[in-house]
């Protein structure tokens, strides 16, 4: 059993006893695009279509786009239809429950982005054909 508690993982090791480590994030000062996520030494996260500076809806929206041309070729569904109705019922949840308790919905502001990344952007769109 594990916890993770903001960038801290809190588990249990083989004997049972109480662990933490943290998870390293390193971004990018300017962008603040996340460049890799690790942990205890090994790499948990780096980003798919390489630095430039997608903003993180971007990414998400590329990784579909990706997803969506191997799952035509025959590849595995990326979103199943059954994890988009549960992600839309908990949606409309979410405005009950910040009438009991203090929980409420964070929006990010635009993202600057840096020159040079035109190669980096490229791939990414062909990748996406």
């Amino acid at each position: 059993m594990s916890k993770i508690f903001n960038d801290t993982v809190y588990y249990l090791d083989g004997d049972n006893l109480p662990m933490q480590a943290p998870l390293l994030t390193r971004s990018d000062p300017i962008s603040g695009e996340v460049l890799s996520i690790s942990f205890e030494g090994r790499p948990l996260y780096s980003p798919v279509f390489g630095v430039c500076r997608l903003p993180e809806d971007e990414t998400a929206i590329a990784r579909m786009l990706a997803g969506m041309k191997g799952y035509i070729t025959g590849g595995p569904e990326i979103y199943p239809f059954r994890y988009a109705l549960e992600d839309a019922y908990l949606a409309l949840l979410m405005p009950g429950f910040s009438a009991v308790s203090d929980w409420h919905q964070s929006k990010t502001g635009p993202r600057p982005r840096k020159q040079g990344c035109a190669e980096s952007c490229k791939n990414l769109t062909r990748e996406a054909e």
